[in-house]
């Protein structure tokens, strides 16, 4: 009954009569609290919010009913060398990478020119290839690259190199030796009407 428990027989007579004790229980259908009888009390519907972890998002019942798992789907953007990534559900993760945007000489792409970020540091050198984001633009060629596995700690020093190879063989243009920090610094600092940028003339 709403009371207690017990045993009985079809005449009517009850035994082991014990008093219900309730644990909080949920199913699909809802929450409620429960006696280890089955007897429920409390039941109500599910009021569900967005939750979620490292990976997925999903949704939960403040009495710990959850659904709807799916795993987070990132859309990636950059606030200078600040990579950010952000799910759809608002789960947002940040980290430092290595992030090359300047502007250069408005022929560096002709005749098979190309710009590259020579980079180096205690394990070796690198060679990247930046890519082309405004041809011709209001103050030259526009370039990045964007190094999403090595953080500006990585680095000792860059050149920035115009070639038409990516080695030393094909150089017609560089500049001198560069720190990232003080290129981020001179970058942030530096605004113009097609976007942020530093500019390197050669």
């Amino acid at each position: 009954d709403e009371v207690n428990h017990y045993e009985e027989c079809t005449c009517g007579y009850k035994t082991n009569v014990v008093a219900h004790s309730y644990t909080a229980g949920y199913d699909a259908n809802g929450h409620y609290d429960v006696c280890t009888c089955g007897y429920k009390v409390n039941e109500a519907a599910h009021s569900m919010t967005v939750g979620h972890n490292e990976t997925q998002h999903y949704n939960e019942c403040a009495c710990g009913y959850k659904n709807g798992y799916e795993n987070h789907s990132y859309t990636t953007t950059y606030d200078y060398n600040l990579k950010i990534d952000t799910c759809t559900c608002g789960v947002t993760t940040s980290k430092e990478v290595l992030v090359f945007e300047f502007w250069t000489n408005d022929y560096s792409n002709t005749n098979n020119r190309k710009m590259y970020v020579y980079y180096w540091n205690a394990n070796g050198d690198a060679w990247n290839e930046c890519t082309l984001i405004d041809d011709n633009g209001a103050f030259g060629d526009k370039y990045r690259l964007v190094l999403d596995n090595v953080s500006p700690s990585d680095i000792t020093g860059f050149i920035l190199v115009r070639s038409t190879t990516n080695n030393w063989g094909g150089k017609d243009a560089q500049t001198s030796d560069l720190n990232y920090a003080d290129f981020l610094a001179q970058w942030k600092s530096s605004e113009d009407v097609g976007g942020k940028a530093f500019a390197f003339y050669m």
